[in-house]
């Protein structure tokens, strides 16, 4: 769509930016606003508030409610794609340099002016008591007038908006306001993480999801100083939304420590670059730049990457930012290559193939994968699991590869692995159940004493948490992993040196591979790969 307004060109090379000026007047009067060019950091520089806000879809109406300038949607010429770039390189002057962040949530609805006030009340209380008032309002089951009305204002868009990150970030001061009711930022951040931190999840309750993905957002909003690195920072991004896809990137730029200077002209604002160039420069400006990693293996970034089955022009070792995470229970880091690593990889953002250096350990034989399950289907589950991967093996094998499949399951989470920190329940205690929960769902008659918290229920727990939208694969030496739910029989068990998980691969002509996903693999995920079969401790 054309631009109504006419934009004289401004000059970013020297920091120069738009702001809009305001005139005053009556509460129902026009609206007469002036765009002028400043430079941001000039001694006689205005002051000037910036304004944090969603783009609507809603018509305008007769009367509008504005109060700071800085909309960036009027001071940036959005059809200009060299401007967008250029401008977008000054956001951390433009809202490092502004003397207040104003954060517009939106007009007042969903009892959101209640909720508001209610958050502001307790911000000022110490933390033990706060907790207090706040499971007072909630209850046990966070349900009530409190929780109807938190949840509809974390549910608005300005949460879910890819720039608020930077925004908030860069700014020195924010207030939110939602209707003509305002709460200081640090407030609204203290309050909301602690309504967030009692919340009881529930891995199969569907607003579990919901209220855990408001609490990752709020993560990536909080103050204070942090060095999270550019992986961190663009991991933040999966779960936003913005209408130009290269702004995962961008929006992130202003958060880095300004001595990375290699970083930030690698990944210099530029919008006339395709979306899948851009993806594989910032994956490769993490991998080559080590200290942006916080000191994990560099290439830690291939964990996110499990869209195998997707069609894209991106590579399978690049993230794609674009699309929110694939919503499963992580993998967990067992340091299959005790974090090896070769240095930084010679890979360039031109090419497709990442070099890097890694064993072939086994080859998948057979796979079934899982898509949605819940508690009541675990026996089945379990049913299946044995049908397909133990009945064919004689008792002493077949014991064997029950315990692999049950550290599988549990991804390790055993009491000979954890000791006192961990589980309490033993391999061999685990073996038991998984064959008693398939006898009594053959029997119903065998009954089990209620409100019991033991092995089978620790086991069934595990199955619906770790195996949902996964596969169960059994390799052609014998080992039993857990994998990606787009894994197929022929993709080989590798370890990478500097990714301390098992990946799956996919074998490609040529000598090349593409990454199917991370994995637990019982027998490679404790260094086994590289150092050998681990000592044994009887």
């Amino acid at each position: 769509m054309a631009s109504k307004y006419v934009y004289d060109p401004v000059d970013s090379e020297h920091g120069f930016c738009r702001v809009l000026e305001l005139y005053l007047g009556e509460f129902d009067d026009d609206l007469v606003i002036e765009l002028k060019d400043v430079a941001l950091e000039a001694e006689d520089s205005p002051r000037y508030e910036a304004l944090s806000y969603t783009w609507g879809t809603e018509p305008a109406t007769k009367k509008v409610y504005i109060k700071p300038p800085g909309l960036d949607a009027l001071c940036i010429n959005q059809q200009d794609i060299q401007e967008r770039g250029e401008q977008v390189q000054l956001m951390p002057l433009i809202y490092g340099y502004c003397d207040h962040l104003w954060v517009w949530l939106g007009i007042e609805r969903d009892d959101s002016s209640f909720i508001l006030e209610q958050l502001r009340s307790v911000s000022t209380l110490e933390d033990q008591e706060r907790r207090q008032v706040i499971d007072g309002w909630f209850g046990p089951v966070y349900a009530g007038r409190h929780h109807r009305a938190f949840k509809a204002l974390l549910g608005r868009p300005w949460f879910e908006r890819t720039w608020v990150q930077q925004e908030i970030y860069l700014a020195e001061d924010a207030t939110v306001v939602c209707g003509k009711e305002t709460v200081e930022w640090k407030a609204f951040d203290v309050t909301s993480t602690a309504v967030l931190d009692g919340y009881i999840w529930d891995p199969e309750d569907a607003e579990t999801s919901w209220w855990n993905s408001r609490y990752d957002l709020l993560y990536y909003l909080r103050k204070g100083p942090r060095v999270i690195g550019l992986r961190k920072l663009l991991e933040g991004t999966m779960k936003t939304l913005c209408s130009d896809p290269r702004d995962k990137v961008f929006s992130v730029l202003g958060m880095l420590d300004q001595t990375e200077s290699r970083i930030l002209d690698a990944l210099k604002p530029d919008y006339s670059i395709d979306v899948a160039a851009l993806y594989k420069r910032a994956c490769v400006t993490v991998l080559t730049n080590q200290s942006s990693l916080g000191g994990l293996g560099h290439l830690i970034m291939l964990r996110d990457c499990n869209r195998i089955a997707e069609a894209t022009d991106i590579p399978t070792w690049v993230v794609d930012w674009s699309k929110p995470p694939i919503e499963i229970n992580t993998i967990v880091w067992q340091y299959a290559d005790a974090w090896c690593s070769t240095g930084e990889p010679a890979v360039h953002a031109e090419s497709d193939v990442l070099p890097t250096r890694g064993v072939i350990c086994d080859v998948i034989s057979h796979v079934q994968c899982f898509e949605q399950l819940h508690h009541e289907s675990a026996a089945s589950v379990l049913q299946s699991i044995d049908s397909h991967f133990l009945n064919a093996d004689g008792k002493s094998t077949r014991d064997a590869s029950l315990s692999a499949t049950v550290l599988c399951i549990t991804q390790g989470q055993v009491s000979e692995h954890e000791g006192d920190i961990g589980s309490r329940f033993s391999i061999s205690a685990l073996r038991e159940s998984f064959n008693a929960i398939i006898s009594r769902s053959r029997d119903p008659d065998e009954s089990r004493s209620p409100n019991t918290y033991g092995p089978d229920e620790w086991l069934t727990a595990c199955l619906v948490v770790n195996l949902e939208h996964r596969g169960l694969s059994k390799t052609a030496s014998g080992r039993m992993g857990l994998t990606s739910f787009h894994t197929e029989v022929g993709d080989v068990v590798a370890l990478l040196l500097g990714l301390e998980a098992v990946t799956v691969l996919r074998p490609q002509t040529g000598g090349t591979y593409k990454v199917v996903g991370i994995a637990f693999v019982h027998g490679l995920n404790w260094g086994e790969g590289l150092l050998g079969p681990l000592p044994d401790t009887k």
